[in-house]
């Protein structure tokens, strides 16, 4: 098994700048999440290649060990993505998902756990992001992990857009905030919103607008006789998202 320092070594012999610290998920494998730098030459080719990357890969698989890298651009999008990644690699039974909140250089960071964590738990995540950002020179403005923060449910979400319906997804996150729940950002509210549309719960019009469904009606335990003017009043929103 490779030490860290070997595998750094072996990057930058290589020409290749890392964004962020080579992460190691402890693991009955030795596997390591490695975050590069990517550029355009002046001929628009991109540095560093895949086929380098794929090469650097199969050498340590050929030793018994997994690489695997993380491509990071520089934009705030893709330094969410990179610590989310990171986050998923050592941290595989206890983070779901993350959400980070960048403005300058200060970060507000959202995890979902898989379950209640212990508090040298938190602590150990919350030390992983730190070092992650420290690395790009980011600071950590706050961890918020949503088992303790008030962060709305599905049900809270169904039972505002009942009342606000149709709307936008800034009028609804509005809506939340306004009764005090706390919604880490619009990548939360859009990946939540699409979970609740795959469940068939909530409807997204051509427009952009969301509505409840038939079926979100029903959980809240909506009167379901045909002049229930819910009923209606969803059966006239499905047909005007068609």
């Amino acid at each position: 098994m490779p030490n860290i320092k070997e595998l750094e070594d072996t990057l930058s012999s290589k020409g290749i700048e890392l964004a962020g610290p080579i992460v190691v998920n402890n693991t009955d494998l030795d596997e390591y999440f490695v975050f590069v730098n990517s550029k355009l030459d002046k001929s628009r080719k991109r540095s560093p290649s895949s086929h380098t990357l794929n090469q650097i890969s199969q050498m340590y698989k050929d030793s018994g060990a997994t690489v695997s890298f993380v491509i990071v651009e520089g934009d705030r999008d893709n330094i969410d993505s990179s610590l989310k990644t990171m986050l998923f690699g050592r941290f595989p039974e206890m983070v779901r998902n993350s959400f980070a909140s960048i403005s300058n250089t200060k970060a507000d960071v959202w995890i979902e756990p898989k379950r209640s964590l212990t508090e040298t738990e938190i602590n150990s995540i919350t030390k992983s992001i730190n070092e992650f950002l420290d690395f790009l020179r980011i600071e950590l403005k706050s961890a918020n992990f949503t088992q303790t923060e008030y962060t709305p449910t599905p049900i809270a979400i169904l039972r505002t857009l009942r009342l606000i319906a149709p709307c936008e997804l800034q009028t609804l996150v509005a809506a939340l905030e306004s009764k005090h729940f706390n919604v880490p950002n619009s990548v939360w509210m859009n990946h939540t919103l699409d979970k609740m549309r795959k469940a068939g719960t909530v409807v997204r019009r051509k427009d952009g607008e969301y509505f409840l469904s038939l079926r979100g009606l029903h959980i809240l335990g909506s009167d379901k006789h045909r002049h229930s003017p819910d009923v209606a009043r969803a059966l006239a929103q499905t047909k005007q998202g068609e």
